[in-house]
């Protein structure tokens, strides 16, 4: 008998999920959004958790006990105020938290998890896809009046209240979704008005949620950072972040239990890689995925035949996190091109899983034991699957130093969107979608150009006549080659509640200080569904001659061909990040609608902000803190699948909740640039890393030739041009087809933006001054 056992190996290659223990389970019915701040009895006590090897079972609602949703109101919408249950007379032991709970001391673990609290009211389980909403418990004896307690996300500028005459009773589970009305914090006007739980916080897949009391100073309850949505055999509906044993544990992957006891039973035993890819060296990997060992002796595995079967051993056992490999030899049957594989205890089918081919290397679950079978890049025979293309975090490319641009306030407190062009910075608020033209200084710091000190905001073509909507959350900019603003927005700031991913187009030198989108495409459609507070972050706009051959279209499945696109406004392609997925999305925009191109995994977990090198043909991706701060080089190459590049943080850069990213494209006096923008902070939101870069020429910054400025570019607001209301894409935009035969091809040297950068023969000629001098000249730079 060749068995391969091995305990916990290979975990620190996984996220922060897949650290912790899963549960197995069927979600419960009847998790959807119910509109209402729930309090739900307590008939449905915590299940018993006392089997080190139990298989689990799927329960329903009528078998876990209680009603979910007791005193919710429907899914139409309008929020309602809490309301609550009476207590259904638990005992006082069987209450959740009471010593006689009947959970087993199994806490899970991961690096997520936190202690439970000691503070009365007890956050005890968190949702973040598909829906958002937070479940708290009252442990205690007595009715808790929790008036005012605040909660936050990792974001101090997210703040939601609960509403006056907020009460939960002893053991009693209280739901806050997004439609939960309560009071929100406006950063505007900083005061607290009335509105639902989403208009002031959208749970991401790298997050964290803390609980304040009614004074805002004491911090009550909190969760460490995750890193992506709870899921369960890749299944993000049928998972939360739960405390385990309820209310007492710390926080892991669970079966969602919306308003009742968390359910903490300890999980079955997964297949968990399979190794068929016609070498004739077969074999099966078995996966604890708990923080409890499994003895599997007895079990069977068997292929797809009904006689093939294999009896696993008495006294084989799977530790904690760990892995069980047999092989052929183990079992006498192969594994064929078309074939499967199939768990059972007692008859009963534990796991299972099928295929029509062989595999490349094998098939394995990504993530590591919780997620769906997919080809991994190599065999790991006893240690967690490789998910992903080998890659490490390297040291931060660029040296110098980092400083705060704004030490007294320059901007508002909802900070996002950088993009740079032609000596000038622009930035944005998504709040008040307000921007910002500002003139680049020898330092790197910033001076607001004349007429630009309170910036000029963008309104939603449907809000023209209506200046006191509250107009886009604008999360993103960048400039494009016609001159114009074009601006990333995944909501309606009067409906906080709803995702909607929009791009605009902006003319900044129209006239006034309200300026309304002169085109719009909604790209709501094209994009994955996502929460209200989790769509596109950024932008970036890439000239035709620089997408042409580099970046690939899903369309044609080949490199990129301006000429398929002969209509692109702007002449070139934009790019928009997605919170949610981590992932870009290339769009050809034009007056017919929005094509998407493809998409592209940066491998940074949260995508926030977006800058295109055009020198090495590079898209450089910026995470914030809830992923540390990493960052990713996207090296296009015209295929589906570029090399990336992945950064540690500056370590001169503190961890904060940077949203907004941007480069100078030349060495100005000596420096290069690269700026940060921190969502949350009124002061000390903008900071610069100079890094030196040898003395080269280039144009000086801040020089007044407005961003586009080239003079073959068009112009906004110019007849038939970008800026013009002939161009007003409305509704959901589909895919349109790319043109076969196009009749005119693009001419990609009109409409790319002006770029600075080396002069070769004004290097030459001061290269060989200074070698006439007996200097030598040593530039070095990486945009």
């Amino acid at each position: 008998m060749r068995r391969f056992r091995v305990g916990v190996a290979g975990l620190a290659s996984i996220g922060l999920l897949a650290l912790l223990p899963v549960q197995a389970l069927a979600v419960p019915e009847g998790t959807e959004n119910d509109g209402d701040v729930v309090v739900s009895d307590t008939t449905g006590n915590a299940p018993a958790n006392t089997e080190t090897n139990t298989e689990t079972e799927t329960k329903t609602d009528a078998e876990t006990g209680g009603d979910e949703g007791a005193g919710s109101g429907s899914d139409s919408g309008a929020g309602s105020d809490v309301s609550k249950e009476s207590p259904d007379g638990t005992s006082e032991e069987s209450k959740p938290g009471a010593s006689g709970d009947g959970n087993s001391s199994d806490t899970g673990s991961g690096a997520g998890a936190v202690s439970a609290p000691k503070a009365a009211l007890v956050l005890n389980e968190i949702d973040s896809s598909p829906s958002d909403w937070l479940e708290f418990v009252n442990p205690g004896s007595e009715t808790l009046d929790i008036s005012g307690y605040e909660i936050r996300d990792n974001s101090d500028d997210h703040r939601w209240q609960f509403p006056e005459g907020t009460m939960i009773d002893p053991g009693q589970y209280l739901v806050v979704d997004a439609k939960s009305e309560g009071v929100f914090f406006n950063d505007k006007t900083d005061e607290y008005e009335p509105g639902t739980f989403a208009s002031a916080i959208g749970i991401g897949g790298g997050d964290s949620i803390r609980v304040y009391d009614a004074s805002g100073a004491e911090l009550l309850d909190q969760t460490m950072s995750w890193t992506e949505h709870a899921a369960i055999a890749g299944d993000e509906a049928a998972a939360t972040l739960s405390r385990c044993p309820d209310v007492a544990g710390e926080f892991r992957v669970a079966p969602a239990t919306k308003g009742k006891p968390n359910d903490c039973k300890v999980s079955s035993v997964v297949i968990n890689e399979v190794e068929s890819n016609g070498d004739g060296e077969d074999w099966v990997e078995l996966a604890n995925p708990t923080s409890m060992s499994i003895d599997i002796s007895g079990y069977t595995l068997k292929d797809n035949k009904d006689d093939s079967l294999f009896t696993i051993p008495q006294g084989s056992v799977i530790e904690a996190g760990g892995y069980l490999v047999f092989e052929k030899g183990d079992f006498d049957f192969g594994l064929g091109g078309k074939d499967s594989v199939e768990l059972l205890k007692d008859g009963e089918r534990v796991d299972f899983y099928s295929w029509t081919d062989h595999a490349s290397q094998t098939y394995g679950r990504c993530p590591d034991m919780t997620g769906a079978f997919t080809n991994t890049f190599a065999p790991t025979k006893g240690a967690a699957n490789q998910c992903k293309a080998p890659m490490d975090l390297v040291a931060y490319p660029s040296s110098g130093t980092v400083s705060v641009v704004d030490k007294e306030p320059m901007f508002l407190e909802d900070s996002s969107g950088l993009d740079y062009a032609d000596g000038f910075l622009w930035a944005v608020d998504n709040d008040a979608a307000t921007f910002w033209k500002l003139a680049v200084q020898a330092d790197g710091s910033v001076k607001f150009v004349d007429g630009w000190e309170n910036g000029k905001r963008a309104r939603f073509q449907k809000d023209a006549d209506n200046p006191e909507a509250a107009g886009p959350d604008a999360e993103g900019i960048t400039i494009a080659g016609d001159g114009n603003v074009y601006l990333a927005v995944e909501r309606d700031n009067s409906d906080k509640g709803t995702n909607f991913n929009a791009i605009l187009q902006v003319n900044p030198n129209a006239e006034g200080s309200d300026v309304v989108a002169s085109a719009e495409w909604n790209i709501t459609s094209l994009l994955p569904e996502v929460s209200a507070n989790t769509g596109i972050e950024a932008i970036e706009w890439i000239s035709n001659a620089d997408a042409a051959g580099y970046l690939f279209d899903e369309n044609t499945k080949e490199s990129y061909r301006p000429e398929n696109y002969p209509n692109a406004v702007a002449g070139g392609v934009f790019v928009v990040a997605l919170e949610d997925d981590g992932k870009v999305y290339a769009f050809s925009l034009s007056a017919e609608g929005a094509v998407l191109l493809g998409s592209y995994d940066p491998g940074v977990g949260g995508a926030m902000g977006l800058d295109f090198d055009t020198n090495t043909k590079t898209l450089r991706v910026l995470s914030d803190n809830g992923f540390d701060g990493v960052m990713a080089d996207v090296e296009f190459d015209g295929t589906a699948e570029p090399n990336v590049v992945l950064y540690e943080r500056h370590p001169e850069l503190p961890n904060e909740n940077f949203e907004g990213y941007a480069r100078s494209n030349a060495c100005v006096n000596g420096s290069s640039f690269e700026w940060f923008f921190q969502d949350g902070a009124k002061s000390e939101a903008l900071r610069v890393l100079s890094t030196p870069c040898g003395d080269q020429p280039g144009e000086e910054p801040g020089e007044e030739s407005g961003s586009g400025d080239n003079t073959d570019s068009e112009q906004p607001g110019d007849d038939a041009k970008p800026g013009d209301d002939t161009q007003k894409p409305g509704g959901d935009q589909k895919p349109t087809k790319p043109v076969d035969k196009p009749t005119k091809p693009i001419d990609s040297s009109k409409g790319t933006l002006a770029k600075t950068g080396f002069d070769a023969t004004s290097v030459g000629i001061v290269a060989a001054l200074l070698l006439l001098a007996g200097a030598g000249v040593t530039a070095s730079r990486k945009l």
